[in-house]
């Protein structure tokens, strides 16, 4: 990203940018719908004024509520399964009853989670296809965070042959 000097209206652009950002991915961990909807609702006003006051594209907010989407499922299918636990200070993962540390990038992380690869195959190859992480309005307002940028790094190579080979889908 090239350095510019920043407005102070492009400022508080990019502090709405964040906070709908935030309040779309807070519904999908609320457990109760109302409070859920709360966050949509919320997320929707700032999208309103974003429009209106910033002029900012249908397509963009809608590039960020894609982004929270897709982000979201991608961390419900990566973690499915595992249940984070510990003693005290240290803290580790169980799956199917055994002590793991999940690898959860790897096409075989010593568990068999196909789920957890195949959701991250599909968001990186998402995030290649739309180039989010390239965008300098999104980078300005801070809205990748960097379990973001560490899927667009996962290797995965052979994993299509891997999918042939055994026919998954």
């Amino acid at each position: 990203m090239t350095e510019r000097k920043i407005t102070g209206k492009e400022k508080y652009k990019n502090e709405l940018l964040k906070k709908m950002e935030g309040f779309l991915s807070d519904s999908y961990h609320l457990i109760v719908p109302y409070e859920s909807e709360q966050s949509r609702d919320e997320a929707y006003k700032i999208e309103c004024e974003l429009i209106e006051r910033y002029g900012m594209s249908q397509e963009q907010i809608d590039l960020v509520k894609e982004m929270c989407d897709r982000f979201a499922e991608y961390n419900r299918l990566k973690h499915g399964g595992y249940c984070l636990t510990g003693n005290g200070e240290e803290g580790y993962c169980i799956k199917n009853g055994k002590r793991v540390d999940p690898k959860f990038w790897l096409v075989d992380n010593g568990i068999g989670d196909l789920r957890a690869v195949k959701a991250a195959y599909a968001f990186q190859t998402w995030l290649k296809k739309t180039g989010i992480t390239k965008l300098d309005w999104m980078l300005e307002a801070d809205l990748i965070c960097p379990a973001i940028f560490k899927v667009e790094e996962y290797s995965f190579e052979g994993f299509e042959e891997v999918l042939k080979e055994f026919n998954i889908e």
